[in-house]
């Protein structure tokens, strides 16, 4: 199997002013997808865009299926959540996470994963912007809220703390939420109805 990501970089459309260099490349692709003179008995040949109105009318022609990969759906997106979290110290719910699938309309894969990012930062800068800490079990600090009464804990930064027993909190709801409010969707609705356009003329849907 060959996989070719970023497929319309190669299979792009030709025009009058490319330079000659680029079109021999890509005629010459042409000539092996054909299989002139080879047996391509057993090869798979698959590529990825998020561009397919780009692609040469010769290459769509080549390329016998054309799946449209739609964004994954409310309860795909929370799975994805729930994935990302499984090594991670946190406190979501079952609930939560299906809440946030709710709240990621329009995410996609990549979307999720750069979410995600942000809101696994949140305890450190949590930590790095407190200036009261609690002494909790082994002789670990935690941040706390700078009014927080309890016994053991002191006002202090984060460099106070002693070397090797800074524990940060865990993972939270709210961290998500946050994260979802600063990291907007890369697609938007205009985007879905330029792909479903494509399907609808050329393709199929995955």
């Amino acid at each position: 199997m060959i996989f070719i990501d970023e497929v319309d970089s190669l299979c792009g459309k030709r025009t009058e002013g490319e330079n000659e260099s680029s079109r021999r490349i890509k005629t010459e692709f042409l000539v092996q997808m054909d299989g002139c003179g080879h047996d391509t008995k057993g090869l798979l040949v698959m590529g990825a865009t998020n561009t397919p109105w780009e692609l040469d009318e010769a290459f769509r022609r080549r390329f016998e299926k054309r799946i449209y990969i739609n964004l994954p759906e409310e309860s795909s997106r929370a799975d994805m959540f729930g994935q990302k979290l499984a090594d991670v110290t946190h406190t979501l719910s079952a609930e939560e996470l299906t809440e946030l699938g709710k709240c990621s309309y329009l995410y996609s894969g990549a979307d999720i994963k750069t979410v995600t990012k942000e809101a696994l930062y949140m305890p450190i800068r949590k930590c790095q912007g407190a200036t009261r800490f609690m002494e909790i079990a082994d002789g670990y600090w935690t941040p706390v809220s700078p009014s927080d009464p309890s016994p053991g804990c002191k006002d202090m930064g984060m460099y106070d703390v002693p070397a090797g027993k800074l524990k940060e909190p865990s993972v939270s709801f709210g961290d998500f939420m946050q994260a979802l409010s600063k990291q907007k969707p890369t697609i938007c609705e205009e985007d879905l109805l330029r792909y479903e356009d494509f399907t609808e003329k050329f393709g199929q849907e995955g």
